[in-house]
């Protein structure tokens, strides 16, 4: 089945899972997956959404990979109604991965932070946690469309769950290309009142990303010492 999802014969792969009863060959969940998921990255999203219905009417039961390819086909044909409403259903066994592809195409499609604040409310109201990628994810859509204070609250949100030094990079890159050199003072104060001091590992790479950016030229030097000197607690 994987070699006929990965060879250009899709279709074939559907045809044998419609007629593997037939055959007395009865595809499990892994077969169903591995060809939705194939199709799923070739926009056919009916054709997934078909082929879910068909393997449980033959009494194959969906996993939570499943469920998550049906989500990723639908947002990434921008049926983000069909998706929401499927993630929200009482029989659909979503996890942080369906929110987190959620969150994603919505923040990069539609673009609409309200969409994004909902989406967020829903997952932690069944009691699923946001993770590392749900935070960079929502640091960086929120830092490409200009809101660099709200993604600082983000990125200090996601201090409760431990710092992660990738996320603090992305956050601190967007800022550094953006001009925003000022605002990472708010950020190193920030860490502090919860716990996180600079180490040096975050110092270095902050002196890497704003070298990168130019601020290691003589006219900006002064603005990134300054910032080093406030991360010192030299100010």
């Amino acid at each position: 089945m994987n070699c006929l999802s990965h060879d250009k014969r899709i279709h074939d792969a559907v045809c044998l899972l419609e007629r593997n009863t037939s055959l007395k060959c009865y595809a499990g969940v892994v077969a169903y997956n591995t060809v939705m998921s194939r199709l799923g990255e070739m926009g056919h999203w009916m054709g997934v959404l078909k082929l879910l219905t068909d393997m449980i009417k033959r009494g194959v039961m969906p996993n939570t990979r499943t469920f998550n390819i049906v989500i990723r086909s639908l947002c990434f044909r921008r049926k983000f109604s069909i998706a929401k409403s499927l993630a929200s259903n009482q029989g659909f066994a979503a996890n942080v991965v369906t929110y987190n592809t959620l969150i994603y195409f919505v923040f990069y499609y539609s673009r609409k932070l309200s969409e994004v604040k909902d989406l967020i409310f829903d997952m932690t109201a069944v009691r699923i946690a946001p993770d590392e990628v749900t935070y960079t994810i929502i640091v960086d859509g929120l830092c490409r469309d200009g809101f660099f204070d709200t993604a600082t609250s983000y990125f200090l949100e996601s201090l409760e769950i431990g710092l992660s030094r990738d996320l603090f990079a992305v956050l601190t890159n967007r800022l550094a290309h953006n001009g925003k050199i000022w605002e990472t003072i708010h950020i190193f104060k920030g860490m502090e009142e919860k716990g996180f001091i600079p180490d040096n590992s975050i110092f270095d790479l902050t002196i890497r990303i704003f070298c990168r950016a130019g601020y290691c030229h003589d006219t900006d030097m002064f603005k990134l010492n300054f910032v080093l000197d406030t991360m010192l607690g030299k100010q």
